[in-house]
C-alpha cells in the first residue's frame, strides 16, 4: 500500500460491527447461546480445531462472547481426548448427539445452555477459559433428571375434578365428605299421621266405599273425622231388676213387691 495514499482513505463506521476487542469476564457460571461455529487450523497447520463462540445472555455481562476451543485434529493423542470428551460434553448439555465439520458444526448454533468460566493470566494479559459445560437448566451433561409421567388420575391431596358436560364423580363408599362441603342429611323416616287423618296424598286410588257406592249409613262418621268416645251404659235403678217388664216403679217407703204376703 503506498503510503501516500492514506490522506484519500475513507472508513465507514456504519460498515462495520463495533468491537471493544476480547472482554474479560469475571470467574462465575453464566448463561450463554452458541453464536457462531468455526473449524480453524492451528498455529504450526499441521492439526485443526473446533472453535465455538458463546454469546452470555444475562446479566450485567449480557453480550460479552466467549471461546471455547477443542482440538479434534492434533499429534497429540493426549489433546485429542481431551477435546473429544468435552466436545461430548457440550453436544449432551444442548441434546444434539451428531456434528459433522462439512457445515462447520452449524447444527448446534443457536443453543442455549451454561458455562462456567475462570480467569487466565499469562504473557498476553487476562482472558477467559470455559472449563464446564451444563444444560440450559444448569444440570450436568447427560444427568438431568427424568421428566415426571403424568398420572391418568388425581393426584393425592388433590380433588377430583368433574368430567365437562357431566355430573361430579360419586365419592367412594365409606370415603369421608369432601371439605368445605356440608354431609349429607341422616334419613329421618316420616311422623305417623294422627288417628283420623287422611293418610298422606288421601285415599288410594281405586278403592270403593264400604257399603257400595251410596252414602254413607247414618251415623257413621265421614272419613277423616276422628271417632267419637265410647259412653258407659246407665247403670239400672234399685230393685228394678227384680220388678218385670212395664211394672212401675215402686212408690216411695212401699215395701218391695217380693215382700208383700199373698192376696
Amino acid at each position: 500500500m503506498d503510503i501516500t495514499q492514506a490522506p484519500n482513505w475513507v472508513f465507514d463506521a456504519a460498515l462495520v460491527q463495533p468491537s471493544q476487542g476480547q472482554q474479560v469476564i469475571p470467574a462465575a457460571t453464566y448463561p450463554v447461546v452458541i453464536s457462531n461455529t468455526e473449524l480453524k487450523p492451528t498455529k504450526d497447520t499441521k492439526g485443526a480445531y473446533f472453535d465455538v463462540s458463546y454469546t452470555v445472555t444475562e446479566g450485567p455481562y449480557a453480550g460479552a462472547v466467549l471461546h471455547d476451543r477443542f482440538n479434534i485434529i492434533n499429534d497429540s493423542v493426549q489433546a485429542v481426548g481431551i477435546a473429544q470428551g468435552n466436545l461430548s460434553a457440550l453436544c449432551h448439555a444442548v441434546n444434539i448427539q451428531h456434528l459433522t465439520m462439512r457445515d462447520q458444526g452449524a447444527a448446534i448454533r443457536g443453543a442455549r445452555l451454561m458455562v462456567a468460566v475462570t480467569v487466565r493470566t499469562d504473557a498476553n494479559g487476562q482472558q477467559n477459559d470455559v472449563k464446564t459445560r451444563f444444560d440450559a437448566m444448569g444440570n450436568e451433561p447427560g444427568k438431568a433428571g427424568a421428566r415426571p409421567m403424568v398420572a391418568a388420575g388425581p393426584q393425592p391431596g388433590m380433588p377430583a375434578q368433574a368430567p365437562q358436560g357431566g355430573a361430579p364423580p360419586a365419592a367412594a363408599w365409606g370415603a369421608p365428605a369432601p371439605q368445605g362441603q356440608p354431609p349429607a342429611p341422616a334419613y329421618q323416616p316420616p311422623a305417623p299421621a294422627a288417628w283420623g287423618a287422611p293418610p298422606a296424598g288421601g285415599p288410594a286410588p281405586g278403592l270403593a266405599p264400604v257399603a257400595g257406592n251410596g252414602p254413607a249409613a247414618a251415623g257413621a262418621p265421614a272419613w277423616g273425622a276422628p271417632a267419637p268416645a265410647l259412653q258407659p251404659a246407665p247403670a239400672p235403678a234399685a230393685g228394678a231388676w227384680a220388678q218385670g217388664a212395664g211394672a212401675a216403679p215402686a212408690a216411695a217407703g212401699a215395701p218391695p213387691a217380693w215382700a208383700a204376703g199373698p192376696r
